[in-house]
């Protein structure tokens, strides 16, 4: 096949150098957003070579590769997740079990500061966040403009 000179785009011209973010809706906990950040296909694969560790199988007697879950979740927040809003201990009991006597009454409603610690315990705790993480940060489609927003941009 010729190559089109007119036409210099290629695969590797379009592919965006920097992350796109978005903030995304808890989808059942209204009002928790969290900003994430787009994980390409090389990252993902990065990230679950990097949380691969051998260990040894008594029963096949050799060492096999397992993934260490706990620290992919760490990981993956640390790549994918910007920042949150609308995290508070009242929103929480719908993800995980709060204790109630470290939260003062007037506190219920009180934001809790977004920092990758606290949203790697949430992550790891909480069930389903660690998949859910997963199919918003790597949705292609939802980090690109749609084919209306670029006819309309055109």
């Amino acid at each position: 096949t010729e190559t089109d000179m007119s036409n210099p785009l290629s695969v590797t011209s379009l592919l965006k150098k920097e992350a796109s973010t978005r903030w995304v809706e808890h989808p059942t906990v209204p009002g928790m957003r969290f900003n994430i950040r787009f994980v390409s296909k090389q990252q993902v694969r990065n990230l679950s070579n990097s949380c691969t560790v051998l260990r040894f199988n008594s029963a096949e007697k050799k060492r096999v590769p397992e993934l260490d879950t706990e620290r992919l979740v760490r990981q993956l927040c640390e790549r994918a997740v910007v920042g949150w809003e609308g995290v508070t201990p009242r929103r929480l009991t719908k993800l995980i079990q709060v204790d109630f006597s470290a939260v003062p009454k007037e506190s219920l409603d009180v934001e809790i500061a977004f920092d990758i610690e606290q949203c790697a315990v949430l992550f790891a705790n909480a069930y389903d966040m660690d998949l859910w993480l997963q199919d918003v940060c790597t949705d292609v489609s939802s980090f690109n403009p749609s084919s209306e927003e670029l006819e309309k941009n055109s």
